[in-house]
């Protein structure tokens, strides 16, 4: 979620770790969307996704700026109205050392009350992570940082999105033109319809 990401101001990163750590947990990912930083427009995205998908995830949208406006939408989604939460305020008031609750610091800990706090653990220290993921039912909002969201979903991922099993993934690499060898992958993909066959051209090699 960000105008930043629309406008190609920022590369987005996240939803290719996302996709990979979630394929290891055996997670099938149906559909990425990219949206703006608008109240109504993420509320409506996340109503249809959390009627079609198990999960939605999403990320940016949720700091201290005007423009950060991913919890309001997900309070509209909800029917649901922001509270200041009494464990993010107090991260905030331990990393910012500002207690006033007019800062925009203060928008971190203004979310749905609806919502379940999930906390992380630090690979490295074990310690807990101090801001968290915000849940709500089947909704669940990461930061839009890439070094915050990468920590933070790591660390969650297996917890909150485990699959039934695991993929398997087999790659075989051709020296040959695709044309040469569509039809037999084509037939391989109606003999075996459970598996899911690709072809990926490497240019210039």
């Amino acid at each position: 979620i960000g105008d930043e990401i629309l406008k190609a101001q920022v590369k987005d990163t996240n939803s290719h770790f996302m996709c990979s750590l979630l394929w290891q947990c055996g997670v099938k990912v149906e559909r990425i969307s990219v949206i703006g930083d608008d109240v109504d427009i993420i509320a409506n995205e996340i109503i249809e996704f959390s009627r079609k998908y198990r999960y939605v995830i999403t990320s940016g949208g949720i700091g201290p700026t005007h423009d950060d406006m991913t919890y309001e939408g997900l309070a509209k989604a909800f029917n649901d109205s922001l509270h200041f939460h009494p464990q993010l305020v107090e991260a905030v008031k331990n990393v910012y050392k500002i207690d006033n609750r007019q800062s925009p610091a203060y928008k971190l800990a203004h979310i749905p009350k609806k919502a379940v706090l999930r906390f992380g653990k630090h690979p490295k220290t074990g310690e807990t992570i101090r801001f968290p993921c915000v849940n709500v039912e089947n909704v669940y909002v990461f930061p839009g940082s890439p070094i915050y969201f990468e920590l933070l979903f790591k660390s969650l991922c297996e917890e909150l999105f485990r699959g039934n099993g695991k993929f398997c993934k087999s790659e075989l690499y051709l020296d040959a033109k695709e044309e040469t060898f569509a039809d037999a992958l084509t037939k391989a993909a109606k003999e075996f319809p459970k598996v899911a066959f690709g072809s990926y051209p490497i240019a210039n090699e």
